[in-house]
Parts: structure tokens; C-alpha cells; sequence
């Protein structure tokens, strides 16, 4: 598989490019566009140092999602491909200076609200001709994909629910544990649960067995 990012020569940014998120897309995508990869956030030291191992013929930048002018700056500066945003912003501003500018972006977040305020900016983005990628995470994200074949493999389904396992023992990024504490926190509205846990008040709780563990999966207020 060898994708294309248009025919600019600009760099694919990615906004948080050496998290835990980030490093492993600068990884996967800098084979597929050699020294195109540009690592940006708010420590420029750390990304130099990832668009040095990726062999990044644009260095490193520093931008800030909390600051609109940083991304200006980056736009304007280095005139990017694509931006990629491997960390969730606190709303959908640089979405709309990206978008408005015809700058494509891939956005892994998660959270409902900021997918909802970037899907509103279609009129923006049509009259540029740029384009939105979201959701792409592993969940939300890829989990929907099978969900949705299976929703059209069997002709339809009134409900179809995705249980996610949470290992302790894999690499996480800060802002995926905060994401994740947060979703367990949330109050559930979804359809009234049947069972009491403690820390987690009454939940609907389903049981799964496996050759290695029996486990218990309970109802959470993350979006899909």
C-alpha cells in the first residue's frame, strides 16, 4: 500500500507527533512520504528530536492547541499537506483554521462534542475543497467498522454493543488515560442498567468467558 496526500510537497504535520499516539503514526506514515513527516507541539526540543529519528527534512514545530496563533503560525510557515491531530484539542478551532485554509486534517479524538462541532464545519471545508477524516482511533474508531458489517451482514439490528477490554499492561498516552478515567466518570443515559457496582453506580453489566478469563463488561457513556 503506498497512499497519497495530493500532489504538494508540503510536510503532514502531525500535532502532537511524539506522544504515544503520535510516535507510532510519524512511524507508519514517514516509510510512505520520506522526510515529509513534521512533528509538532508545545516542547520543540522533543519535536526535533522525533523528526530526527524519522529523517524529516523540516525539523521540528511548536504548536500549542490551546493557542490558535501557533497554529496560524504553522500554517502559514510551512503551508502543511496535511495536519494530523494526534492530541484532542479543547474545541474545534484549529479544525476550522485548517479546513478554511484547504488544509485536509485526520483527527484520532474521541469525544463526542469535538466530532460533532468539526462534522459542523462541512460548509467550510466544501468551499475549499479540504477534507475531514474522524474518529480514526482504535475505539471509537476501527470498532465501528465491524459493528457496521455486522449490522448489514444480518439485515439489520435494533442494537449492537461493542465491549472494549482496557489492559493496564499497554502503553498509554496521557491524554487516552484522562479520555479513558473520564468516560468511566460520566453518568450513563443510555438504556437503564440493572446492576450495582461500587465507585461506578448501577450499571448494565455483561459477562464474557474466555479460554483465559472469565471477564464483566460494563455499560460506559463513551461515544461510538
Amino acid at each position: 500500500m503506498n497512499p497519497t496526500v495530493g500532489a504538494d510537497a508540503g510536510p503532514i504535520v502531525l500535532i502532537g507527533g511524539y506522544g504515544a499516539v503520535g510516535t507510532e503514526v510519524g512511524r507508519t506514515l514517514a516509510p510512505w512520504f520520506p522526510g515529509r513527516v513534521l512533528p509538532a507541539g508545545r516542547d520543540l526540543d522533543r519535536a526535533r528530536r522525533g523528526a530526527a529519528e524519522l529523517g524529516g527534512a523540516f525539523g521540528g514545530a511548536r504548536v500549542d492547541v490551546t493557542e490558535p496563533g501557533s497554529v496560524v503560525r504553522l500554517l502559514t510557515e510551512y503551508r502543511p499537506a496535511a495536519v494530523v491531530l494526534c492530541v484532542e484539542p479543547p474545541d474545534a478551532e484549529i479544525a476550522r483554521l485548517c479546513l478554511s485554509g484547504g488544509v485536509p486534517i485526520v483527527d484520532v479524538g474521541a469525544s463526542h462534542h469535538l466530532l460533532a462541532a468539526t462534522a459542523a464545519l462541512r460548509d467550510t471545508a466544501a468551499s475549499t475543497g479540504a477534507r475531514a477524516l474522524l474518529s480514526v482511533g482504535v475505539a471509537p474508531g476501527l470498532s465501528n467498522l465491524p459493528a457496521r458489517r455486522a449490522h448489514t451482514e444480518v439485515g439489520g439490528a435494533d442494537r449492537i454493543e461493542i465491549t472494549i477490554v482496557l489492559g493496564a499492561g499497554e502503553r498509554h498516552g496521557t491524554d487516552a488515560i484522562r479520555w479513558t478515567l473520564d468516560g468511566l466518570a460520566a453518568p450513563v443515559t443510555a438504556t437503564p442498567a440493572r446492576v450495582g457496582l461500587p465507585g461506578c453506580g448501577v450499571r448494565t453489566a455483561t459477562r464474557s468467558r474466555s479460554p483465559i478469563s472469565t471477564r464483566c463488561a460494563t455499560r460506559s457513556a463513551y461515544p461510538t
